[in-house]
């Protein structure tokens, strides 16, 4: 990508002020850059290999990136943005913890505040009464997906592949 930016940006010099020329240099900058983007499919691997938990969290800023980019992509206006997000395991941590319960298919955003009020060792029926304190259209559209009072790695995937459909339309090139 660096040498087709500087290739680009040769191009607009040299076209200065030809508007013909600099729409044909910028629609072919944005051809290629689609070209380049990953697919749905890439998208979901490539978080679902994110993992969280108070033994591992190499990954966590990654996927506070993750969630403040779908969030802010879901309000219609830029009037909102995201300044912080805690990340709320749904299913709680546990010592011997399986991959998905690390993953970021059991994981949502929320504020601290309203994360550190849900404490250790509540059911998945407490959690969601806390849950629709949040103020992020992300938890609001997890409550929506998840009605029943029930929580494992099935499920999870359905909120995996919510999260990586987002993503991909959050940072899709126009």
């Amino acid at each position: 990508l660096e040498n087709l930016y500087s290739g680009q940006a040769r191009a607009l010099h040299i076209a200065s002020s030809d508007k013909n020329k600099i729409k044909e240099i910028v629609d072919e900058l944005t051809r290629n850059i689609q070209s380049k983007q990953p697919s749905l499919e890439m998208v979901k691997q490539a978080i679902k290999s994110l993992v969280y938990s108070k033994d591992s969290d190499s990954d966590k800023r990654k996927i506070q990136t993750i969630f403040g980019k779908i969030e802010n992509s879901l309000h219609e206006t830029e009037e909102f943005s995201v300044q912080s997000i805690s990340l709320e395991h749904v299913k709680d941590q546990i010592n011997g913890q399986s991959s998905w319960e690390k993953s970021i298919a059991n994981l949502i955003p929320l504020d601290e505040k309203l994360n550190n009020e849900i404490g250790k060792n509540k059911s998945f029926e407490a959690k969601k009464v806390i849950y629709e304190k949040s103020s992020f259209k992300l938890v609001a559209e997890f409550l929506k997906q998840n009605s029943t009072n029930t929580w494992d790695e099935s499920i999870s995937e359905n909120w995996l592949d919510y999260l990586s459909q987002q993503l991909y339309k959050a940072t899709k090139v126009q």
